[in-house]
């Protein structure tokens, strides 16, 4: 396999997503228990939906490169893309399901259901993801 000089961004950048999407949802946690105020919450907030926007327009179109300049490369970016959106979607079920279970729109026992499957989800999603950006360091990067 041939160096691709434009991956180590491209890694850089969705590593870095991923930790602000666990970032995101510390908050979300912590805004729950009560531990931060809810002002320091939204400004926080605020600023890393902006900085996940920016990183996912800039890793959107680093991937759109890489993937035309290096054909070879378009399926893995693609199964990385659907394992990320697929974290997302997750992530926001579970914070819909808390917001609908602290405002009595939803049971416990379909709260937990609900909470049980997009945890594991996420956590699949994660695993998915992180197994994807060793196979493309391994790769295109380790030479």
């Amino acid at each position: 396999f041939k160096k691709i000089p434009e991956l180590p961004r491209f890694l850089d950048l969705m590593e870095s997503l991923i930790l602000d999407n666990e970032e995101m949802e510390r908050l979300n946690e912590e805004l729950d228990k009560g531990t931060i105020k809810k002002k320091d919450y939204t400004v926080r907030v605020n600023n890393l939906r902006r900085d996940i926007e920016s990183k996912e327009n800039n890793l959107k179109s680093l991937a759109n490169m890489i993937s035309s300049k290096y054909p070879e490369t378009k399926q893995i970016i693609n199964e990385l893309n659907n394992a990320y959106s697929r974290l997302i979607k997750a992530q926001n079920a579970l914070r819909e399901a808390r917001d609908a279970f602290k405002t009595k729109r939803m049971q416990q026992d379909v709260y937990k259901r609900t909470v049980d499957l997009n945890s594991r989800m996420i956590r699949d999603s994660r695993a998915k993801i992180d197994s994807i950006l060793n196979q493309l360091k391994e790769r295109y990067l380790l030479k």
